[in-house]
């Protein structure tokens, strides 16, 4: 049997996001290209009544930002206390789609969508 290799490069991917029993925060190489791109640092925020969590890139000196770790996966955060000041619950873990809100110029993240993990 012979393997037929996958070439498209990524193209397709939806901006998604994954949220780690440990708080980890991966947004998808898709989605850091799209709305994250050279981002460094980023505020994240909450509205409770929504129940969406929103990712904004930031400057590296805004104040309250959080680290954002670029790797192959995409960018990373480490955002355990973010989930517990709010009460954010994710099991063992979540993936969610990313919507741009151009508005406010940031990443929301509607868990009320969120597929939970196994």
């Amino acid at each position: 049997m012979a393997f037929t290799w996958y070439g498209e490069g990524g193209k397709g991917v939806k901006e998604i996001i994954s949220i780690s029993k440990n708080g980890i925060l991966t947004i998808n190489t898709a989605a850091h290209r799209q709305c994250f791109q050279g981002c460094k640092n980023v505020l994240l925020g909450y509205d409770p009544d929504r129940r969406i969590i929103g990712i904004k890139p930031v400057e590296e000196t805004t104040e309250h930002s959080w680290l954002a770790y670029s790797s192959t996966l995409g960018l990373m955060i480490s955002a355990q206390g973010f989930l517990e000041e709010f009460g954010i619950r994710v099991g063992h873990g979540i993936i969610c789609s990313i919507d741009w809100n151009t508005f406010e110029k940031l990443a929301e993240i509607d868990m009320e969508e969120a597929i939970v993990c196994r």
